[in-house]
């Protein structure tokens, strides 16, 4: 029974499993930890409230050929269906699980601290490097477009 289509980011709890069946078909999926809170105004605070799971099961072609880039704790944005799956526990007893059969899954790229100020630095000059000198508001010739005498 399909309840709703949803989009959600987290990041991956576990490295993607590959399941076989007996008639050759298989079946990927993984976990997927969405952070839930919100910013307390008064304290300027962020509140945790937990982490709420989810399995998710690529079902698009789309889907599927992102799964070798997905790893343990990876941080992804997968749109879908979200699904009850109703089955057997290993007691017997009925038991249900909520599935996000994912259309497209997104690698969202972490920004390492180190990435970033490298980054800053690269913006700034070298130390001697003419064209990284900042403009002396001479004209110096080059480039200096409109102000030709044609």
């Amino acid at each position: 029974m399909s309840l709703a289509n949803l989009v959600i980011d987290g990041n991956v709890g576990n490295e993607p499993e590959t399941r076989t069946f007996q008639n050759g078909g298989e079946l990927t999926s993984f976990r997927l930890g969405h952070g839930q809170g919100y910013m307390d105004k008064q304290s300027n605070q962020w509140v945790d409230q937990g982490t709420m799971w989810v399995s998710v099961v690529p079902q698009s072609t789309a889907a599927k050929k992102v799964i070798p880039y997905v790893h343990k704790g990876s941080r992804v944005v997968v749109s879908g269906r979200l699904q009850q799956r109703f089955y057997r526990g290993n007691d017997g007893s009925e038991r249900y699980a909520l599935e996000v059969r994912a259309e497209s899954i997104s690698l969202i790229p972490r920004e390492q601290k180190q990435q970033a100020q490298t980054q800053a630095q690269s913006r700034q000059p070298a130390a001697g490097d003419p064209w990284g000198a900042a403009p002396t508001g001479q004209d110096e010739g080059f480039g200096a477009f409109g102000d030709s005498d044609f």
